[in-house]
């Protein structure tokens, strides 16, 4: 009879010493450092775009929404495949809906990713690379801000690392299977999976029948959520996708993956350091490692960035899923000159990438902010601009734009505890409205302060309250009466 029991060794064969060190000393940084906005408002995109479908399937039941067809219906999801609502769902049967147990989720996918970058690390040049790659991606200052985001890109990175780690190490036929087909109802980029499948059984010269069912099995889910949706999603109605200046996508969409938000940091000397050792080979350190990896992790982010250049709309965090990758591949030639080198490094980035993260930028109209904590000033000027209108101007009618328009209309959102009366823009464009509410980030308003002056004083709307934060604010305005 065989042992059912796990022996110590094959406990050990499945994680370390080492990574259970790591995983409880990452889980602490996490946890102590965003342990101050697990409680925030939902914000963004969270509110339309991920929370509300989550909502949505909390709620109605997922057996009833199967029944009545309405978990296939994309409208549903804003145009997104369904797996983040499921994801979800076990856990608030559980506990009940809460913004902190949401947030607490999705810092948990965060940690996964670093585990995960840590041990894809051990595999291509041992723990010191493990170790750089997921600290200094943690302290890169758009992932440090959108940890606690609901957003699918931050779960779609867990998965992904999950998935190449299991790949790279063989670890199929079952469990890679399955992880492929999660990362296609997660997230449409989980077509860019399935070449790299193809090209890893290419390298190993696996070429058995069954593996075709591992490099379909990220196209399975995104190829079912476009059948469904019709090509319904935003980026083909909006008309995001197209190949006209395709040159100047590929530039934006390279600079966008590998140096904007403070990336070009460990980009450029990481850069710098890998031509010194190609000039000086002799340099680097002698320990054997599998350049197959590094050609999967290559060709990975090749297939994102070139994804990427055909979205016109394309934003920071959409890169999520490379970003353990792209910190592999910079600490890669800092580790293989140095590791003393590579720790020093480290050690400076990380002390010095957190105070970009809690900056601001200079202020334009319909700045989003949610690529540095400054969405958190935000949010706080929001939610005392909502408890005013609550209090004061409950029963009026309410005029503003995305996301404002959310936030008041729906007390779910957490900003107020009785949803307001917020007017359509068809009823405001025939001045069925009381109350106009305008904030500094919202994107299509007005072009110019001045274009905004010109149109209150044509629409007879006085300030009556102005709610403002470093370069943020909320602004409210009530009709006068005319004469």
């Amino acid at each position: 009879m065989k042992n059912v029991f796990i022996s110590r060794e094959h406990f050990k064969n499945i994680i370390k010493r080492d990574e259970i060190l790591f995983a409880v000393f990452s889980g602490l940084v996490l946890y102590l450092s965003k342990m101050s906005v697990l409680n925030v408002p939902y914000y963004w995109d969270e509110l339309l775009v991920y929370v509300n479908p989550i909502r949505i399937v909390y709620e109605r039941g997922l057996f009833s929404m199967i029944w009545d067809g309405s978990l296939f219906d994309p409208g549903n999801f804003f145009y997104h495949p369904f797996g983040i609502p499921l994801l979800f769902l076990p856990l608030l049967k559980l506990f009940g809906h809460s913004v902190w147990l949401l947030r607490f989720i999705a810092l948990a996918c965060v940690w996964g990713t670093l585990f995960y970058t840590y041990k894809i690390g051990k595999i291509l040049h041992g723990k010191t690379l493990g170790f750089c790659a997921s600290l200094s991606l943690f302290a890169l200052p758009l992932l440090f801000t959108q940890s606690t985001m609901i957003l699918g890109d931050t779960f779609f990175m867990f998965f992904s690392t999950l998935f190449f780690f299991q790949l790279i190490q063989k670890k199929y036929f079952w469990t890679l299977f399955c992880v492929g087909v999660s990362l296609g109802f997660i997230r449409e980029t989980a077509l860019a999976y399935t070449p790299l499948v193809f090209l890893f059984f290419f390298l190993q010269r696996d070429f058995k029948k069954r593996n075709i069912f591992l490099i379909l099995s990220p196209s399975v889910g995104v190829v079912l959520f476009f059948l469904m949706s019709g090509f319904g999603h935003q980026a083909f109605t909006e008309g995001h996708i197209g190949f006209h200046d395709f040159f100047a996508g590929l530039m934006k969409s390279f600079r966008l993956a590998f140096l904007d938000d403070y990336k070009g940091d460990l980009f450029y000397p990481s850069f710098f350091v890998m031509l010194f050792l190609f000039l000086f080979p002799k340099l680097k350190s002698e320990k054997k490692i599998s350049y197959d990896h590094l050609l999967l992790i290559l060709f990975l982010m090749f297939i994102f960035v070139l994804f990427f250049a055909l979205d016109k709309g394309v934003l920071s965090r959409y890169f999520h899923p490379i970003l353990p990758y792209f910190t592999l591949l910079a600490f890669y030639p800092l580790v293989r000159l140095s590791r003393l080198f590579a720790l020093v490094f480290l050690v400076a980035f990380v002390v010095r990438i957190p105070q970009y993260a809690f900056s601001s930028n200079t202020f334009h109209v319909g700045t989003g902010h949610e690529t540095r904590m400054e969405y958190i000033e935000v949010i706080k000027v929001h939610s005392e601009a909502a408890q005013y209108l609550e209090n004061k101007y409950l029963k009026k009618r309410l005029w503003t734009s995305w996301p404002l328009d959310v936030m008041l209309s729906d007390s779910f959102f957490g900003y107020v505890k009785h949803s307001l009366h917020v007017v359509s823009a068809e009823e405001a464009q025939k001045g069925d409205y009381d109350i106009y509410v305008w904030a500094s980030n919202m994107r299509n308003d007005f072009s110019s302060l001045d274009e905004r002056d010109r149109w209150l004083k044509k629409e007879n709307l006085k300030l009556v309250q102005n709610f403002f934060h470093k370069n943020k604010w909320v602004e409210i305005y009530e009709r006068e009466s005319k004469i």
